[in-house]
């Protein structure tokens, strides 16, 4: 599993992998009538998964994490491989506390939404926080599983040095095609879409 620890300004770091990104939207199926019920559905979806991209990416990259043998480190050049493996640690340390306190909040949630189950049709609320619930727990596992059990291989790379330098500039001419074309160097379609 490849996971490249991409800069943000001011010496931060997030973690990002192409090996399961979904691909881009949904081609509209032939014969819909451009509005009506179904556009609206469609456009509050696209809003949901506008809303919580950062969260399934982040979500993802654990679960997937859980089901390695072994994870490449792809870090900008001019970070040591120890102080990669320690921003590495501290973002998957950071997810783990996050997943842990959620999982208690929609566990504990989840036996109050049983009560909805006396209003007629489906129990969304309890559907939902099973479903949260699950996946804050095999994203806490999965975050476990990375610090302590799988293989980390190091790769440092130039362009994410490069990359580093342009978000921490002030100004920049033309940053967005800048960023995608090292996106495409390092093989990150769509990189300047996350900056």
């Amino acid at each position: 599993m490849n996971i490249y620890l991409l800069p943000r300004k001011r010496g931060r770091y997030m973690l990002f992998s192409m090996e399961f990104q979904e691909p881009g939207g949904a081609p509209e199926e032939a014969g819909q009538a451009p509005g009506g019920q179904k556009t609206f559905w469609r456009r509050l979806k696209s809003g949901y998964d506008v809303l919580t991209e950062k969260r399934r990416r982040s979500e993802a990259i654990l679960t997937h994490a859980a089901k390695s043998a072994r994870i490449t480190l792809h870090y900008p050049g001019h970070l040591s491989a120890g102080e990669a493996n320690g921003i590495f640690d501290e973002l998957l340390a950071a997810q783990i506390k996050k997943h842990k306190r959620w999982l208690i909040v929609n566990g504990a949630l989840l036996p109050l939404s049983v009560l909805f189950s006396i209003v007629p049709g489906p129990n969304l609320l309890l559907a939902y926080l099973a479903w949260r619930t699950l996946a804050h727990y095999r994203g806490k596992k999965g975050g476990e599983k990375a610090l302590s059990e799988l293989e980390i291989v190091l790769a440092p790379q130039n362009q994410l040095y490069r990359l580093d330098k342009l978000i921490n500039k002030r100004i920049s001419l033309n940053r967005k095609g800048k960023i995608r074309r090292i996106g495409e160097s390092l093989g990150i379609e769509r990189l300047d879409k996350l900056y």
